[in-house]
């Protein structure tokens, strides 16, 4: 429900904030796909190739996207649980 920032994406942890802002953190395809089978249907999820420019300074941070089978099992699932899922690849 909003942009995470780069101390989210880079923690390793779960975290609720005192706003109640939650970060899960996950490792590999099958606990990505458990998270995201836990979000309600019709949920809008979007998946940045890269920070967006006001976050960071530029180049100070890399991020890739995974190859694109995994992308598309990904997508997929996400699909498969009603959600509405979206990639912004690299500009």
């Amino acid at each position: 429900n909003r942009t995470k920032t780069l101390e989210e994406i880079a923690s390793h942890e779960d975290t609720v904030s005192d706003n109640g802002w939650v970060n899960v953190y996950v490792a590999g395809v099958d606990a990505l796909k458990d998270v995201l089978s836990k979000l309600p249907q019709n949920e809008h999820v979007f998946w940045l190739a890269e920070l967006r420019t006001q976050q960071a300074p530029q180049n100070s941070v890399s991020f890739m996207l995974p190859e694109g089978p995994t992308i598309d099992a990904i997508k997929e699932h996400a699909e498969l649980c009603g959600l509405d899922f979206m990639i912004e690849p690299e500009h």
